[in-house]
């Protein structure tokens, strides 16, 4: 049985893709200069190209038949010999091949990314001043103490930078705030203050979440010299003050 479609049944795709068949193993990678590809077609850098890299044989006899037309299962054979599509399949391209890129580079690791560390509010802990307190399910606040400050760990890699903070909080009270949320850095007794005073939510009720942040921060990560936590303060009593969660902004290498 022919290879090629019934009238009627021809799929054309570009030319540079023509005629290289099923049934034709991957064997030894075809030659890039066919005998009806000469240098002057203008499509024959293209052909080189996928010649080299497996996928495409040629139609047979050294030849690729340039102005053939391809089936649709041919077509398949193709796209999964340069994608590995199926199943136990392996790309027949290199990466190599790809305009001097090596695989390394796919996932390089001397680009910074863009992460996120998060902190919702019952990872957060009395830090000072702090009576009595409840931790929901979503956030934490103070039953007692006038002044109450929660703080939460930060997480991040050595090298990471720190760019930007957001903390979440409510405030629902007509009288009671949170202020002065700060980045800290030192070993949770006798941190430093690296940013404080992101804002506050005033004396006037406002109802729902409010966003209280700091963009354009660069503050290093170095693990051995300090640790890293975020600290709210509240002040009055009741659950109409709360701290919901805390976002970090932070650049690392890619893969750490």
């Amino acid at each position: 049985m022919s290879r090629f479609p019934r009238p009627g049944q021809r799929w054309p795709l570009v030319a540079i893709l023509a005629a290289a068949f099923v049934a034709f193993p991957l064997g030894v990678i075809a030659s890039h200069q066919f005998g009806d590809v000469p240098d002057s077609n203008d499509y024959h850098n293209d052909i080189a190209a996928i010649a080299a890299a497996g996928v495409t044989t040629g139609c047979g006899g050294g030849n690729y038949c340039p102005s053939a037309f391809v089936t649709r299962e041919q077509m398949a054979a193709f796209m999964n010999r340069l994608g590995a599509l199926g199943d136990g399949k392996t790309p027949v391209v290199n990466a190599a091949e790809l305009d001097g890129v090596s695989a390394e580079q796919f996932v390089r690791s001397d680009v910074q990314v863009l992460r996120h560390y998060s902190c919702t509010g019952p990872m957060f802990e009395p830090f000072s001043s702090v009576t009595t307190w409840t931790k929901t399910s979503s956030s934490i606040y103070a039953d007692a103490g006038t002044s109450s400050s929660f703080g939460c760990p930060i997480h991040l890699p050595d090298g990471a930078v720190i760019a930007a903070l957001h903390f979440y909080v409510t405030d629902t009270s007509a009288t009671e705030q949170v202020k002065d949320c700060a980045l800290r850095g030192g070993f949770m007794s006798g941190g430093v203050t690296l940013f404080s005073n992101l804002a506050d939510t005033g004396v006037a009720a406002t109802p729902g979440t409010i966003e209280l942040s700091q963009p354009d921060l660069a503050v290093a990560v170095d693990n051995s010299l300090k640790a890293f936590y975020g600290l709210c303060t509240i002040e009055g009593n009741g659950n109409d003050v709360r701290i919901v969660s805390l976002l970090v902004d932070y650049l690392a290498m890619d893969g750490t």
